[in-house]
């Protein structure tokens, strides 16, 4: 299986054998008894290429989950009542983990200098049963019940504006009064976080003039500053000072990027995992750390 995922990776068998350090035959052999034992034909083989037929990029997903699966069984096992040590994946959406992991990891790796920092730093969703991934925080609700989710920071947002903004175009008082003012507006992979309201119990759309769509909380916010707008900005950037240049506003009714009740941060990890020293010390690190602030 090992040998049959990494020739769909690579589309080589030679550099499938000199990875794993056998001969190409006993690659060759591997996979073709592997294909007899399943009755199915997994790569596609010329003279010039070698590639996953239709069924084989499916085996091969299913592979890479049943490999990380053993991976992290051989690990728990070898690392069971050690010091905390190895390499520590950390995947963690770019703008909270630009300002709030970040600044921590000095003290974490002073803590454990045996762990192997690696910061993954995306928005884009990730799978912890499939991908290469320890530790995952992500802004939203709670996921499923297989995963382990520790809440350390609400994200709630409140609208900001610079001294600058309302020199030149006034200052709003309520939600009404914002169809003649600009907003900056921010981009996740999925969408544009639109401002809402919700008046006598209904949601609405908040009439407001777009002067910036970005998917950079640092050009937003640079944005804001300069006084081209207004923007809708997490709590946990505002009490830690990362905008301590805006103002906040208060209208008559609050504005929110999403409809969901009471949004939050949390820290995931498989359950499982935990006993693992290097996993078990960056969870309790980073709890103690985020959530005392909530």
């Amino acid at each position: 299986m090992r040998f049959f995922d990494h020739v769909g990776r690579f589309g080589s068998f030679t550099e499938t054998a000199r990875f794993f350090d056998v001969p190409v035959s006993s690659v060759t052999r591997q996979i073709q008894s592997l294909e007899e034992a399943l009755g199915a034909r997994l790569l596609h083989r010329t003279t010039r290429m070698v590639r996953l037929t239709e069924i084989g990029e499916i085996y091969q997903q299913h592979c890479r989950q049943v490999l990380g699966s053993l991976d992290s069984a051989d690990e728990l096992v070898s690392n069971y009542q050690l010091e905390p040590s190895g390499t520590l994946h950390i995947s963690c959406s770019l703008s909270y983990g630009e300002n709030r992991i970040a600044p921590l990891l000095p003290e974490l790796q002073t803590q454990y200098p045996k762990i192997l920092i690696d910061l993954d730093l995306t928005d884009r969703v990730v799978d912890i049963h499939r991908d290469n991934v320890d530790i995952a925080i992500r802004a939203g609700r709670i996921p499923d019940e297989r995963i382990i989710a520790k809440h350390i920071d609400d994200n709630n947002f409140s609208l900001v504006v610079s001294p600058a903004y309302t020199a030149k175009y006034g200052t709003p008082k309520s939600v009404a009064e914002l169809a003649d003012h600009k907003a900056i507006f921010y981009r996740t992979q999925d969408q544009v976080l639109h401002w809402q309201v919700q008046m006598n119990g209904r949601w609405q759309a908040v009439v407001v003039q777009p002067a910036l769509i970005t998917n950079s909380a640092k050009i937003m916010r640079q944005w804001a500053q300069n006084g081209e707008g207004m923007a809708l900005m997490p709590n946990w950037a505002i009490k830690t000072g990362l905008v301590d240049e805006l103002q906040v506003l208060q209208l008559d009714h609050s504005l929110h990027v999403s409809q969901a009740p009471n949004l939050g941060i949390y820290l995931l990890y498989q359950k499982p995992k935990y006993v693992v020293p290097k996993v078990k010390a960056a969870v309790d690190f980073f709890v103690h750390h985020l959530s005392q602030s909530v």
